[in-house]
C-alpha cells in the first residue's frame, strides 16, 4: 500500500506537518501492517523521515513506527505484544 500526501483531500490547505500526521492517521485506519511512504515534491528522505517520527511521537507513540531501509520509508503497525514490557 502506498500512501501519499497528495491522496489526502484538502491537501492544499494543510501544512506539511499536518499532512504527515494525516498520513499516519490514514495508515492506522487502513488496517495494513506495513505501508511505504512516497516522497512529495522537494521533500528529502531525511526530512520526510524526521517529520513522520515527530508526528508519531506526538500522537501515536504506541501504535506505529517509522522505518527507513535502503532509501525507502515505511510505516509499520506495532503489534500489541511488541509493546509489552515483560
Amino acid at each position: 500500500m502506498l500512501i501519499k500526501v497528495t491522496d489526502i483531500p484538502g491537501r492544499n490547505e494543510l501544512r506539511k506537518k499536518a499532512g504527515r500526521s494525516l498520513m499516519v492517521e490514514e495508515f492506522l485506519k487502513s488496517g495494513f501492517r506495513f505501508a511505504e511512504v512516497t516522497l512529495e515534491g522537494a521533500d528529502t528522505p531525511r526530512r520526510a523521515y524526521n517529520g513522520l517520527m515527530m508526528a508519531i511521537r506526538r500522537q501515536y507513540p504506541d501504535e506505529c513506527a517509522v522505518v527507513w531501509r535502503h532509501g525507502r520509508i515505511f510505516l509499520m503497525r506495532l503489534e500489541e505484544n511488541e509493546n509489552d514490557d515483560k
